[in-house]
């Protein structure tokens, strides 16, 4: 079974939306876990250690890859549970992440609206924590299956054992870390639409509009939003945000705007203020400025792009020369969102 599905010197540029040079000592892909349960696929990652590739979206690759990458490719979708109020699915990790939104909304179901048109896969979601316009995938995570890789052997994780932060989960604390292939997400959703409109761009986009507030109205405000902000991965190569927000004190964030009055921020609860990282970005004088093939986009700072085959070096000089000026310039820490293989920065 594994003979028919192993590669070996395997290519991942089609594979990453950064559009970077890699080869995988092995490639494993498939619709099917049982691959993956084979005592044949154990013995290869043992000896060569494993990397677990989603939908390649949330991924910069700084070199080739001695170990085997896996990709599970599943996409099922099925109804778990049903009540007056809601209803739960269990969602196959290879299926995108925008399908699922889409067929909540078509289903008329609330909850992951907010969550439109974010790159990647269902099974990536958790380990990611993602969340965008106020939502969180916290909000309706109800468990996750997956596959101890060394072992074999199943697990249900709860959503407290998942230990979701702001873009971190249990995943991806050292000892979890490639050990476990996120199977299948159980996911609630809402029959009753409870709308999150109160960032600032949605509103800006809902008085422009002068559209009401309803489920099909919030799932195109932000799919129109992320339209203006983010560039097509397909178009331009890109990984999305590639800083995180960073979260700081009130008392902080208070002093930094008074310093920087173009400073924003959202405040997150009675202590914490999440800052936009790209609006620090381009106050430093980023937006638009390049080192060899890679770029700050000129549009929204906090993406930076390949529009020119840059290679790993030169991103890394980039990376860093950001993080440097802004913690320079404003005193914040830039920490990367995205996974990195192969390197660091």
């Amino acid at each position: 079974m594994l003979d028919r599905n192993l590669q070996h010197s395997y290519s991942l540029k089609a594979l990453n939306t950064f559009n970077m040079p890699c080869r995988a000592h092995y490639f494993v892909a498939s619709q099917s876990v049982d691959v993956f349960a084979t005592e044949e696929f154990r013995a290869l990652i043992h000896k060569h250690g494993v990397k677990v590739l989603g939908g390649g979206s949330n991924l910069v690759l700084l070199g080739d890859l001695d170990q085997v990458v896996i990709q599970l490719n599943n996409s099922s979708i099925q109804k778990v549970t049903e009540t007056a109020n809601s209803a739960t699915f269990r969602v196959g990790a290879g299926l995108a992440w925008h399908d699922w939104v889409c067929f909540t909304v078509n289903q008329g179901l609330s909850g992951y609206e907010n969550l439109a048109l974010i790159p990647g896969t269902v099974g990536a979601a958790p380990i990611q924590n993602i969340g965008a316009y106020g939502v969180e995938l916290s909000d309706g995570l109800v468990q996750v299956e997956a596959l101890h890789l060394k072992t074999g052997q199943t697990r249900v994780f709860s959503k407290d054992d998942c230990q979701l932060e702001y873009r971190n989960s249990v995943f991806k604390l050292e000892e979890y870390r490639d050990q476990w292939l996120v199977l299948n997400v159980v996911l609630a959703c809402r029959k009753r639409f409870q709308p999150q409109v109160d960032y600032p761009d949605v509103q800006t986009w809902f008085a422009q509009k002068d559209r009401a507030v309803s489920l099909g109205s919030v799932f195109e405000a932000v799919i129109d939003i992320r339209r203006k902000k983010l560039p097509d991965p397909n178009v331009l190569p890109n990984v999305g945000s590639f800083f995180k927000n960073p979260l700081v004190s009130v008392d902080f964030f208070h002093e930094l705007q008074a310093l920087q009055p173009a400073v924003k921020g959202f405040k997150v609860s009675s202590s914490k203020v999440k800052l936009a990282a790209g609006r620090l970005i381009e106050l430093c004088g980023w937006k638009g400025q390049a080192v060899g093939g890679f770029q700050v986009h000129q549009d929204h700072a906090l993406v930076l792009v390949n529009p020119n085959n840059g290679t790993a070096k030169e991103l890394i000089e980039l990376v860093q020369s950001i993080q440097h000026s802004v913690w320079q310039t404003l005193g914040v820490r830039l920490l990367p969102e995205p996974d990195v293989w192969g390197g660091d920065f």
